[in-house]
């Protein structure tokens, strides 16, 4: 028995190190500006994702910031000048600003320049005001002689050349004498070691940051690109800057608590994009799963719920096998439903059995029994309705006959010895709740209100909504069939009848067909058209019906049913009172988007 419960404890892979640079695409690499030598990331502007916009001040090319589109330049002369805004944007740049660093223009000097105004540096601009020359003059005059350089600045992350004797460029020395000035630094060294490097434009500098540090910045980089999500680099230098005072070795190490509200969501959702950066087969070792390994999103799955090691490793090959034939926003959900099911009947056997139910090979049909009797209990006392009895029976019987059928209960699997006689059969299951009737139907003169206040829903939520709402309506279908639709989902038979194309996600079945009228069909084919006016460049068999708003450059990804529904319900709220056929008022929360489906006459 021992040997059994060893080989179902859930052992991890003797390693699941991986090069983090394997991860990383080479075209997104070259796309987004990453130089190796340099370590630091460079888009070009005009990069839909990490590109950035100019300052709307005329003539400034600065990035600006995502609220008010002014650089911090700008916006600091902006918010002392007094001018509204328009008068101070045609009024020019603040400054001209000219990046990076100037080298001397005295023969070979390799001391950079005093300032970026003067092409000189310090000694050789001293010794020009001496002889009361110009730049250009001083340059060809034969006092101009080639001074010795200071090195590299003593930043490690720093490789501009040193203007002091101090050993720092003039940006680390500004920053330490200000920090020394106030009392701030004891050690120089350390402060060398710890300073950031200096921004220079767009760029993100990742120096001092370790490799396996720059692969996963990157690699997270590569995943929000991917869904189509906008980064502002100037966050990821916050993020950058922090990480490197850290010293971390990942990323998923750094408490995004220690970091500024702006910047924080940024983090975690690198820190999510590392992580389901693994392989789903050191995923699946765990005992709370990350489903976006599995390409389910920021969703978790948690196993914790079976008490019984065999049991827990045998539900978790069952949904390794159910999550590629599962569709749908709520696959997720559906099977968690199903692992809580197991759960509660693991629990059964934790608190009636004097062996906790820990192997498999003693367990029989009074098991089962003893299980639907505790479900009976917990219904009679109201812990849990008719409806939830029914489904905990129903999800376990499932997932247990799914199991031996696939054969997890052979010699050397999870559930081996397993007797047969621990199953349900037809009649165990408890018989269906009554339904009490379409109480949730919207009377005729309801539903006439809300299509004659389509317009104002269009006006508000935009084009995208009205049509998916005025699709429930006319379809009766579920929300999330709706939405997911894909841009091709409509079909016309010999006759000239049209067909709706979508998906039941609910019982996991593709391609149905719904005849709809020709004023629905009309309604789909025109908004196909807009669809396409506005994505031209994306394939069509990728094209969404419904494409959401924000984070969708391509019209790729689809409206949710929560985006739906919040719009939904903003719109009926502001509506006038809703009228019964007898001008009794209607309650508008009985107008939600599942309503439609229960459309009957008044």
């Amino acid at each position: 028995m021992s040997a059994v419960l060893a080989a179902v404890s859930d052992p991890r892979p003797e390693s699941t190190t991986e090069d983090p640079w394997s991860r990383l695409d080479a075209e997104f690499l070259t796309t987004a500006g990453w130089n190796p030598e340099t370590e630091t990331l460079a888009p070009q502007p005009d990069h839909p994702l990490l590109g950035f916009r100019s300052c709307r001040v005329q003539g400034c090319r600065s990035e600006a910031g995502p609220a008010d589109g002014l650089c911090v330049t700008c916006r600091k002369a902006y918010q002392l000048s007094g001018m509204p805004v328009e008068e101070f944007a045609t009024a020019g740049p603040v400054r001209k600003l000219r990046r990076g660093e100037v080298i001397c223009a005295v023969g070979d000097c390799p001391r950079p320049c005093r300032n970026n105004s003067i092409t000189l540096c310090q000694a050789h601009d001293d010794h020009r005001k001496r002889l009361n020359l110009s730049a250009a003059q001083f340059v060809n005059h034969p006092a101009a002689q080639t001074l010795p350089g200071f090195g590299v600045c003593r930043v490690p992350v720093c490789d501009r050349q040193a203007r002091y004797l101090r050993g720092l460029c003039g940006t680390h020395y500004a920053r330490w004498w200000d920090q020394d000035r106030k009392g701030l630094t004891t050690d120089f060294d350390a402060w060398c070691r710890a300073a950031s490097p200096i921004a220079s434009g767009h760029a993100v500098i990742m120096r001092g940051l370790s490799s396996a540090v720059q692969a996963e910045i990157l690699f997270g980089l590569q995943e929000r690109c991917r869904r189509g999500v906008i980064t502002y680099l100037y966050q990821l230098r916050i993020f950058a800057r922090h990480l490197r005072g850290a010293g971390v070795v990942s990323i998923a190490d750094f408490d995004v608590a220690r970091l500024p509200g702006h910047v924080r969501r940024l983090a975690q959702e690198l820190q999510d994009a590392v992580s389901r950066g693994i392989t789903a087969e050191a995923e699946q070792h765990k005992d709370v799963w990350d489903m976006g390994v599995f390409g389910h999103g920021r969703k978790r799955l948690d196993f914790t719920v079976i008490v019984q090691p065999w049991l827990r490793a045998a539900v978790k090959q069952w949904v390794l096998e159910e999550l590629p034939l599962r569709r749908g926003p709520n696959v997720v959900g559906v099977l968690r439903d199903h692992v809580n099911s197991i759960g509660v009947l693991g629990n059964s056997l934790r608190l009636h059995r004097p062996d906790k139910g820990m192997h498999p090979a003693v367990l029989g049909r009074g098991d089962i029994v003893a299980f639907l009797i505790r479900l009976k209990h917990q219904e009679s006392t109201g812990l849990i309705s008719g409806y939830r009895r029914r489904k905990i029976a129903q999800h376990a019987a499932l997932v247990l006959r799914e199991c031996r059928a696939m054969g997890l209960t052979r010699p050397d699997r999870p559930m081996a010895g397993l007797d047969p006689e621990f199953a349900f059969r037809r009649n165990d299951l408890p018989p269906v709740p009554k339904d009490d009737g379409p109480g949730r139907a919207l009377p005729d003169s309801v539903l006439a209100a809300l299509i004659s206040a389509l317009d104002r829903l269009q006006a508000a939520a935009g084009r995208d909504v009205r049509v998916a709402v005025q699709l429930l309506i006319d379809t009766g279908r579920r929300p999330a069939e709706i939405c997911l639709l894909p841009w091709d989902c409509l079909d016309q038979d010999r006759d000239g009848k049209y067909a709706l194309i979508y998906t039941d996600f609910k019982n996991n079945r593709v391609g149905r067909r719904l005849a709809v009228s020709d004023a629905t069909a009309a309604l789909i084919i025109e908004h196909k058209q807009r669809v396409r006016e506005r994505f031209p460049d994306t394939a069509l068999a990728d094209l969404a019906l419904l494409p959401r708003a924000y984070r969708n450059p391509e019209g790729t990804q689809s409206i949710s049913d929560d985006t739906l529904a919040s719009a939904h319900r903003r719109w009926v709220d502001e509506l006038e009172p809703l009228r019964r056929p007898d001008d009794t008022e209607f309650d508008k929360a009985a107008v939600f988007l599942y309503a439609y489906r229960h459309i009957v006459p008044a």
